[in-house]
This record gives C-alpha cells, structure tokens and sequence, in this order.
C-alpha cells in the first residue's frame, strides 16, 4: 500500500517507448507519464487528494497502444495525523482552553470526529463532522480528575485514525493566601496569632508526590466505560486519620 503523499517508483518494460497508465478498479484511465524509455523507472508522487482506494497501474507500446505489461495493483491510503499536541508530555491543565489540531491527507471529507481517552476508561468525544485537517480549542472540564489522557482522531467513512502522545492533566495551581500581621489580626479565639491557627498540625502526612511517568502506549482498541470517574489511578486504600 501507498500513502497519500509518498512517492512510488514504478517499473516499465515493452517496446522502444512506453506510455504509463493509472485507473481505479472502477474509473477512467489517465496518463502518468509519457514516451518513456522502454527498461528503467519513473518516480510518482501520490497526489494528496487521490481517494483511498485499489488503482491499476499499465504500461502500453509508443508508437501504437499495445499492453506490454500486466496490470500492477496498488492500494492508496490515507494518512492521519495530529499535529498538537505535538508530543508525548505535553500538559493540560484543568479549567483552561487546550488547543488540538490535525491532517488528514486524501480525499475531502467531514466525518472526522476528535475523542478523548484514559488507559482504563472510554473515549469522550470532544466533536464531530470536522473537515479533513482543522483545528479546535477544548476548555478542560473543571470535573475531570487529574492524571493521564491520549487524544484520537478518526475519519468514520473511510477507518483511518491516528493517537496523540500521552497528556498529562494537571490541577490548577492554588490561589495565593495573605495572612494578615500579627498586629493587624491580633488573637482569635484566644488561641495566638493568626499565623499559629492556620499553620498545619505536625501530624498531619505531606501531600504525595504528583504522577510522573506517562503509561504505556495507547490501547489498539478503547474500553466501554465513562471517562470522568477516575482517570488517574486511586491509591490501594485509604489513609489513617491524623492523630488527635
């Protein structure tokens, strides 16, 4: 097979001079080349508009119209691919817009749906009927669980598809605190300074580390369940209560 895009060499063999034909299983011939040498090559870009499909490609004698070769059967295939994010890592961080963009050479279309996926949970579709290359932003859903995500993009007609790298979605970051001056907020509740009631207790454990490391590839195939219950992976148990 052949990909929209990519070069062919063909062979051509016959009589003094030849002449290059190319046709699809149902469709008029057209000329790829013309009085060529009867023994060597000819190089053949695969337009980025062919239609997917089987061509027959045939070699005919020059002067005359006699075959002298059998007919070489190709297959052309669109090619998809996503251009943002544009590799593996990249971060998303919830509540803000994250912009995607695709290609697909080929044929025109407008049955390209753009998903999203987790290792464990099923694709959300983030739209739908998209033309063959374009581009869109997505807010990030202020209920979507941190963890890791991979983006798919599909034309549904002709089952041509392509995987982003693994994106890491993030919480957004804490908004700044400002503790006022012992001065200015004096006791509460006479327990002391401000400060000493909105330090943390020694007992309580630190945070965990954030995920680092990005799973392995992207399933072949997405799972059926929903996506948003739990995307990064929840701890084996839960943690004891601080100490009182």
């Amino acid at each position: 097979g052949y990909t929209s895009g990519d070069t062919q060499v063909s062979r051509k063999e016959g009589a003094a001079h030849v002449k290059l034909y190319l046709a699809p299983r149902y469709g008029w011939w057209r000329t790829l080349a013309d009085n060529q040498d009867c023994s060597g090559s000819f190089v053949w870009k695969v337009p980025t508009d062919a239609p997917q499909g089987v061509y027959c490609v045939r070699a005919k004698s020059k002067p005359g119209s006699t075959e002298v070769s059998p007919c070489l059967y190709i297959t052309v295939r669109d090619e998809m691919s996503i251009v943002q994010p544009p590799e593996q890592g990249a971060e998303w961080t919830i509540g803000e817009l994250a912009y995607v963009e695709w290609r697909c050479d080929g044929a025109p279309r407008d049955d390209v749906s753009v998903s999203l996926g987790s290792r464990f949970f099923a694709l959300q579709t983030l739209a739908e009927a998209q033309p063959e290359s374009g581009s869109l932003y997505w807010k990030v859903p202020t209920t979507m669980k941190p963890g890791w995500y991979y983006l798919t993009v599909t034309a549904a007609s002709s089952r041509v598809y392509a995987y982003s790298g693994w994106i890491h979605v993030i919480s957004p970051p804490e908004p700044a605190q400002t503790v006022p001056s012992t001065e200015e907020s004096g006791r509460v509740g006479g327990l002391g300074p401000l400060e000493h009631v909105l330090a943390p207790s020694p007992g309580l454990p630190s945070a965990p580390p954030p995920q680092s490391l990005p799973p392995s590839d992207p399933p072949s195939a997405p799972p059926s369940s929903s996506l948003y219950p739990s995307a990064a992976a929840a701890p084996s148990e839960e943690p004891s209560a601080p100490p009182l």
